[in-house]
């Protein structure tokens, strides 16, 4: 299972990057997405909030077409931009039982003019009979959580106290 969260990490990666609308095929049937912005700057300046679309912090979308609709409706920034080969993403995969586990995510989205929204993602991913869909497992559950700083990764962060 945890081979086949990272083919869908991949295959999502891949498929935002270059064809937002195919990504309606990585949700089951009764997928939730649910996207928020945390205003760290001023609305005005906030890529994030730029980047989301959105018109307020939060957006729902439920089914795979709405969830697709909703992120070609994001900005133009990609995992991956046109001029660069690598991107750095801490993930985390936990496995709950019953073909289904927990796929934690925090990398950064990159426009043309080098603006940068740091992504924090969670799915939970499940496993799936159709042997017609080419996505190794299906998302049940997306959280975006979008923001203009980004994460720091534990072995990054300095703790005063333990110094």
């Amino acid at each position: 299972m945890v081979q086949l969260a990272l083919d869908y990490l991949q295959y999502f990666i891949i498929h935002f990057d270059r064809d937002r609308a195919s990504l309606e095929d990585a949700y089951a049937d009764n997928a939730i997405l649910s996207c928020s912005v945390v205003r760290d700057k001023t609305l005005i300046v906030s890529e994030a909030r730029a980047f989301s679309g959105c018109s307020s912090d939060s957006l729902l979308a439920i089914g795979p077409q709405e969830i697709s609709q909703a992120l070609v409706s994001f900005g133009d920034h990609r995992f991956f931009p046109y001029n660069t080969e690598s991107s750095h993403i801490d993930y985390d995969i936990i496995c709950l039982g019953n073909e289904q586990v927990l796929l934690i995510v925090h990398t950064k989205v990159v426009n043309d003019t080098g603006k940068r929204v740091a992504v924090d993602q969670t799915f939970i991913l499940s496993s799936h009979t159709d042997d017609a869909c080419r996505w190794p497992l299906l998302a049940l559950s997306h959280q975006m959580v979008l923001r203009d700083s980004n994460w720091l990764p534990a072995r990054l962060v300095t703790i005063p106290w333990t110094t």
